[in-house]
Order: structure tokens, then sequence, then C-alpha cells
């Protein structure tokens, strides 16, 4: 429990200093993210401890493989991703997608593409894996009609996703919004 707290508490921090960067008060936000740093270092210190206790607690892998994707330790979070997905409990909750975040973060945008589409197929509404895969093909793969189709999928969950509408904009077709036109 201490470890979710602790890991809870630091993204709340880091989402503050996100916000600050964002008003242009940057040495403030570097301060807030040093100190969720440090919250997300305890939470990783209670999350190894209790995968050594319990190492085939699939959950407590899981928050430990977060905790080392937030504090952009790629190669570690796809490790015990890589791990979960092979030995304790395949495909579970967002491991494909948040594998494929994390080889997208490393520069195979391959391999991220192939997790991705594994979230796709357990879940096909979920948006942010559905941009991200529009992404992978609008930047790696120059297949704009293909990343269009998967734009317009967002749209039809969600006709106010930003990224979606602003994405479609830009490659020259507008969609959705409130009125739903070009739908």
């Amino acid at each position: 429990k201490k470890g979710v707290m602790v890991k809870d508490i630091g993204k709340e921090i880091k989402k503050e200093a996100l916000t600050l960067v964002k008003t242009g008060r940057t040495q403030e936000a570097k301060e807030y993210l040093n100190r969720a740093i440090e919250y997300f270092r305890e939470a990783e210190k209670f999350y190894k401890m209790g995968c050594k206790i319990n190492p085939f607690n699939y959950i407590l892998h899981y928050k430990l493989a977060y905790v080392y994707g937030e504090l952009n330790e790629y190669k570690k979070a796809r490790k015990i991703y890589l791990y979960i997905n092979n030995y304790l409990f395949p495909h579970f909750a967002k491991t494909d997608a948040n594998l494929g975040t994390v080889y997208l973060r490393l520069g195979n945008y391959k391999k991220a593409l192939y997790y991705y589409r594994w979230a796709e197929w357990f879940n096909p509404y979920d948006k942010e894996v559905l941009c991200s895969i529009a992404s992978i093909y609008i930047i790696f793969y120059n297949k704009i009609e293909k990343a269009k189709e998967y734009l317009r999928r967002v749209l039809t969950i969600d006709p106010e996703n930003r990224y979606a509408n602003r994405v479609l904009k830009s490659l020259g077709r507008k969609h959705g919004g409130k009125n739903g036109k070009g739908m």
C-alpha cells in the first residue's frame, strides 16, 4: 500500500511540474520534478521489496515497471514488462500498450507497433493506443491513409479528441468536433 501511495504522490507532483513548465516557471518545475523523482525512487524500493517477497505477484512487477517508465529508465521497464508477459500473466492490463510506449521511447518503432497492435486486439477502443498507432504510421511509415483510419476510429469513440482532430486537420481533412461534421 505504501508503494502505491508514494507512486501516486510522485505522479501528482510530476503533473504539477508539467503545469509549471507550461506557465514558464521552469525553475520551480525543476524542483517539483526532483521531488517527484524522490517519490518514484521510494516507490521503487517498496515494489522491489514486494517482488522479492512474492516473485509471482504480477501486479507488483507491473507497478515497478511503471515506476521505471516514470523515471525514464525504459530498459528496466521493458525487462519487467516482458517478464510479466512471458512468465507471469501474458497480456496483463496495459502491458502490451506500455511495451509499445517503452519501445517507442527506445527508438524501436517496429516493436512498438507490434505491441500496440496486440494492445489494439485486446481493446480496440483504447484511444491512446489508436493514436499511437496512427503516429507511428505517419512518422515512420508515411502511411497517411492508414493513420487517418486510426484517427477516425478515435473520433468515433471520442469526437472531441484534440489529438485526432488536430492531426487529421493538419493532414488536410477536417473531422468531428462538437457538431460531428465530416464524420
